[in-house]
């Protein structure tokens, strides 16, 4: 269970369940193939404002070092976040597009 959240989520609506939410999202986002991911990451692109993204930008990095993220995502936190694969990112804009109307 997560005991606090960076304020920038809660600046995005993203409260306490739903920052789990996304930390769970990372770990389905993984599995999915590449090239749907990409998918995702351009539709957020096309759709989401300069500040949105530069605010989601900023939550992935906070996100990147908040142990409680990497294990709920069943990762191993001593790794750093995934190389090359910008699965904090996509999994965040995934949630905003599945959940939020921006």
């Amino acid at each position: 269970m997560i005991n606090s959240i960076p304020a920038l989520a809660l600046e995005l609506g993203i409260g306490f369940k739903e920052y789990e939410e996304v930390a769970n999202n990372i770990k389905r986002i993984s599995l999915i193939p590449k090239f749907a991911r990409q998918r995702i990451i351009e539709r957020a692109d096309k759709k989401f404002s300069c500040k949105l993204k530069h605010n989601i930008t900023n939550l992935v990095w906070l996100m990147a070092d908040d142990r409680e993220v990497y294990k709920i995502a069943e990762l191993k936190y001593s790794d750093g976040p995934p190389k090359n694969e910008n699965l904090f990112t996509t999994a965040l804009v995934d949630y905003l597009l599945r959940h939020r109307n921006i």
